[in-house]
Order: C-alpha cells, then structure tokens, then sequence
C-alpha cells in the first residue's frame, strides 16, 4: 500500500475513533471519517491479543488485499479493527466481511467490474 493511502498517527486514529461512524461484524469493526482529500487512507489495529508479531502481520495483509480489491469512495479516512478469533479466518471470509462493512458505511461505489477505471486512485497495472 502507496504511503499517501497510510492512515498514520495517535491523534488522527483517537480523532477517528472518537468522531467517526462505525460498523461491525462478529471479527472486524470499521469507523470511518471524512478526510477531505480525494482519496482514502486506511488504517489497521490489530491487538496483541490476537497473536504474535507474525499472526498480526498476516490479518494486516489480508485486510490491505481485501481493501485494495474493493470500489472504495474516495475522500474518507477508515480504521479496520480485528476482534479475537480473525487470525483463524481464511481470507474470503475477510474479504466478504469487509465488503459487508464497507456497504453498510455506504463507501463502495457500485461500478461495473469491467470499467477498468482504478480503485482508491490506484491502478493495478
């Protein structure tokens, strides 16, 4: 994931957190806030209680896969938050789980998969 579409920083992710519209499921929780740029920035916590440093790292990758897939809006800052029992998912589940929370914060834009306009600002190719 590019640097710019990095959620970084204790003030923005507590001001998120704080301010922000949230979803859950039974593994993941989502907030959201407007940004005011034109593309997202993603954000992941992951506890200590869900693993070791390597457990961790794989549901992050797994969460950036599943997001960088998905026609996000842009213009909003997102924060995916893991609940216990996400390092034993597999990651279709993820991926369906945060395509659910995306829908409910009303950020995916409904396109056809075929336009081969870039996701989030960024283009595969």
């Amino acid at each position: 994931m590019q640097r710019r579409l990095r959620l970084s920083g204790k003030k923005r992710f507590s001001q998120i957190h704080q301010q922000g519209q949230s979803a859950a499921e039974h593994l993941l929780v989502v907030r959201v806030l407007p940004n005011g740029v034109q593309h997202c920035r993603f954000g992941f916590v992951v506890s200590r209680r869900i693993g070791g440093a390597t457990v961790r790292n794989k549901v992050k990758r797994r969460l950036r896969e599943a997001i960088r897939q998905a026609p996000i809006k842009g213009g909003w800052d997102i924060v995916f938050i893991a609940r216990r029992g996400v390092e034993k998912a597999h990651y279709w589940q993820l991926k369906r789980m945060t395509e659910r929370l995306l829908r409910r914060t009303h950020l995916v834009n409904e396109i056809n998969p075929r336009d081969s306009a870039p996701v989030n600002g960024v283009s595969d190719r």
